[in-house]
């Protein structure tokens, strides 16, 4: 659980209201429906918006996520999808884990593409849902994501019991997000630039 939840925080893993918690039911809100193997696993759309209509765009380098909230749910996306190279260019170099596992001797164990990689290949998410955001707006520089997944582990011991599946696992991670390539502003001062996943 330890190896694969260490690669699940790097769901990237925001964008509303800042500091505002999300409307509908008291605190956070429900996931939005991604049933039927064309919709789109982040959940950001109406329900049943196609992935070809909301995340693909990113994955592809048609488009960046205009707030930190869609980079979160992207990654998150990503990770359903295997994208692993979308996840490697989205993680912020300062980010704890960008460089990789070290040994204590300070050589490199696996590089973060094998990390993610890993966690892709042992993981079966199963939803996505943001509770709540500060900041990350498209006129932002950072901003953060608090946000729940449920996930799978193949072939962990406990996780299956005969005759059933494996039992679901759930993770909640406050993520931090920033802005790069802001120096230059529009003439209104709003910052320019890709979100990138700074730590969480």
């Amino acid at each position: 659980v330890v190896a694969c939840a260490s690669g699940v925080r790097r769901i990237a893993a925001l964008g509303a209201a800042k500091s505002k918690k999300r409307a509908g039911g008291g605190f956070g809100s429900k996931p939005a429906a991604t049933e039927g193997p064309a919709c789109c696993p982040c959940g950001g759309g109406a329900a049943g918006t196609p992935y070809k209509k909301c995340c693909a765009p990113y994955h592809d380098g048609g488009a960046l996520p205009p707030t930190a909230e869609a980079l979160m749910r992207s990654r998150y996306s990503a990770f359903v999808k295997k994208k692993i190279k979308y996840l490697v260019e989205t993680t912020h170099e300062e980010h704890p884990g960008a460089k990789g596992m070290r040994l204590d001797n300070g050589e490199i164990q696996s590089t973060l593409a094998e990390d993610l990689k890993a966690t892709c290949d042992k993981c079966v998410f199963l939803g996505l849902e943001v509770l709540e955001t500060k900041g990350g707006l498209e006129g932002d520089a950072e901003g953060e994501v608090y946000f729940e997944t449920k996930f799978t582990v193949a072939g962990q011991r406990g996780f299956r019991q005969r005759g059933k599946k494996e039992a679901p696992q759930s993770l909640r991670e406050r993520s931090r997000f920033v802005r790069v390539e802001a120096s230059e502003g529009s003439d209104d001062g709003t910052p320019l630039g890709r979100w990138l996943y700074r730590e969480g």
